[in-house]
């Protein structure tokens, strides 16, 4: 049984209007990625980079000119999108996908494990929790987690929490011209 807290599947890869704002690129020392994309049946393609890059700092900050390194790995993207892989992953599995679930409770049983989200209660043998670490400290546990864990899972950085993404469309690629990426 999987639960997931949002409406739709995929987490943090929330596609829109066909742009990905969730997981987006990847490179080849990411073996895994692309051997599930070649048994998916999906295709890549090469992130273009050629030219300057630019990188804002914040809102007051200048923004920062850099030359791409062109010994760098090469970046690519899913074809149709990251969601389009999540979907296929999914399908076999649909039957035991709870969405709009969010999980406030686990307690340990006399024989199984208790699950409570804001809507029910589920049995389990074994329970993963797959969210950040942070984010999983919303979570009741009982008994509780030992302090130790509890610390750390606070303190554990989620990558790219203090980011936002924004997607834009032109009907151009007007920055190619200017020597950027």
């Amino acid at each position: 049984m999987i639960l997931e807290s949002r409406d739709s599947l995929g987490g943090r890869i929330m596609p829109n209007d066909g742009i990905d704002f969730g997981a987006t690129w990847f490179q080849t020392h990411h073996q895994n990625v692309i051997d599930l994309l070649e048994e998916l049946e999906f295709e890549k393609f090469h992130q273009f980079n050629e030219g300057r890059s630019v990188l804002v700092y914040g809102t007051m900050a200048p923004e920062h000119y850099f030359e791409n390194d062109p010994n760098a790995p090469s970046a690519y993207r899913v074809a149709g999108n990251s969601m389009a892989m999540i979907r296929r992953l999914a399908a076999p599995f649909a039957d035991h996908i709870r969405k709009s679930q969010v999980v406030t409770q686990i307690k340990d049983g006399e024989e199984l494990l208790s699950v409570q989200t804001d809507k029910q209660i589920f049995k389990a043998e074994k329970v993963l929790v797959t969210v950040p670490p942070g984010i999983a400290t919303r979570i009741k546990y009982t008994p509780e987690l030992p302090e130790k864990v509890s610390i750390a899972m606070e303190k554990t950085h989620t990558w790219m929490s203090n980011a936002i993404k924004v997607g834009l469309t032109f009907k151009k690629p007007f920055w190619r011209s200017k020597n950027l990426s």
